[in-house]
């Protein structure tokens, strides 16, 4: 029975069962992602065509991972790197869904996405609320996993919401208003500030006035409501150690003296214990941290310039895609704002904390990746066979 299955609804499943693991359990998206390598394998085992993917793709993406895997063999320390590595491999996924992205939606991608997020913040409310946790935080992940997701869905969530016209789109508001809920009470700031950014990119091309009474309304309840007061005040306090910073601006400082004396392929992922000294930890306020707390700035010290520029091009190149495919999408281009401002979450959260040390949240970043590119090109297709 197993042989009759084809392997683009292999792949499809896989692909589906990835986005809806990712936000929920740490194991389960691996075995997913691990399901998506080898079904892409499969696929391109039975096609006799040639399968093509974006240049820019089929060359950041190996050459990055390539300057990864090297600078942890030639770092001091390749124990140090192996956790890394067991996180990075995920972004092969990226091959796969790209290559043969018309074996599956990504609007039900996201539509799972969406729902694995809202099952994580149901889960991280209810931890918080029966007193299991100090701040809202699921069971796999912690708290700024799942504020992260929450920020970089939450513009989905009111943009299908807003486009939607059937009885699904109460599914859209109440995954947006859990999303929203733990979101507050995971007391992350770098996801409340990404997911405001995100609503105010999306929610201006909906309706600039909807959006700004909708904010608002958030900002009187929020100050209405006295655990979400109280749990804000103390996010802002500066006078815990670490500071209002929680030792980030300690840790950057920091950062200027190996920068200075950068090797080309860096000092190797994981080398974050070996350059910074025992003081600079005690002034962040948690020695226990293994982590620059900056996505371009540990990249840069882990495994060099060259690898920075890569994954900057990786990044933005995105963005790019989805404000062309903006106006090219047939209807109102709802979709590519969307993950536009999906996008410019993560990298603004990013900026503050390191994605690609959180296996989840690299599997998001590639996912939303993917999504990107692989719509982009059945786009160009599209144009090609109605003649744009």
């Amino acid at each position: 029975m197993l042989k009759n299955i084809k392997p683009e609804k292999s792949l499809a499943f896989s692909v589906y069962l990835f986005a809806v693991a990712a936000p929920v359990s740490i194991v389960l998206a691996q075995i997913a992602a691990g399901l998506v390598i080898l079904s892409g394998i499969a696929c391109m085992a039975s096609r006799s065509e040639k399968v093509g993917l974006p240049l820019w793709g089929s060359t950041l993406m190996p050459s990055f991972l390539a300057l990864v895997l090297l600078s942890s063999v030639f770092s001091h320390d390749l124990l140090a790197a192996i956790p890394q590595l067991k996180k990075s491999w995920v972004m092969i996924c990226f091959f796969p869904m790209v290559a043969f992205s018309s074996t599956f939606s990504s609007r039900r991608l996201i539509d799972l996405l969406i729902l694995g997020t809202g099952i994580a913040s149901l889960l991280g409310l209810f931890r918080f609320i029966t007193g299991a946790v100090e701040r809202a935080a699921p069971f796999s992940g912690g708290y700024t996993t799942m504020a992260l997701f929450e920020a970089a869905m939450m513009p989905f969530a009111i943009a299908f919401f807003a486009e939607e016209r059937s009885s699904k789109r109460w599914f859209y508001l109440s995954a947006g208003v859990v999303m929203a809920a733990g979101l507050i009470f995971s007391g992350t700031r770098a996801g409340w500030f990404a997911a405001i950014v995100g609503i105010l990119i999306v929610g201006t091309f909906l309706n600039k006035k909807r959006t700004a009474i909708g904010l608002l309304i958030a900002v009187v309840l929020l100050a209405a409501i006295p655990q979400s007061r109280g749990l804000i005040s103390e996010r802002f306090r500066v006078d815990k150690e670490g500071g209002i910073t929680s030792g980030r601006a300690s840790l950057y400082m920091a950062s200027l003296e190996p920068i200075s004396h950068l090797p080309f392929l860096g000092y190797g992922p994981g080398s974050f214990r070996r350059l910074v000294s025992v003081s600079i930890l005690e002034e962040t306020g948690d020695p226990g941290i293994q982590s620059w707390h900056s996505t371009p700035l540990e990249v840069l010290i882990e495994s060099g310039p060259l690898a920075l520029i890569l994954f900057l091009g990786l990044a933005l190149r995105p963005l790019l895609m989805c404000w062309r495919n903006r106006a090219n999408a047939p209807g109102d281009g709802i979709f590519w704002m969307a993950i536009l401002s999906s996008l410019v979450c993560l990298y603004l959260a990013g900026l503050t904390t390191n994605l690609l040390r959180d296996f989840m949240l690299l599997s998001l970043l590639t996912i939303i990746w993917s999504v990107s590119v692989g719509g982009s090109g059945r786009l160009a297709q599209s144009d090609k066979r109605f003649g744009h």
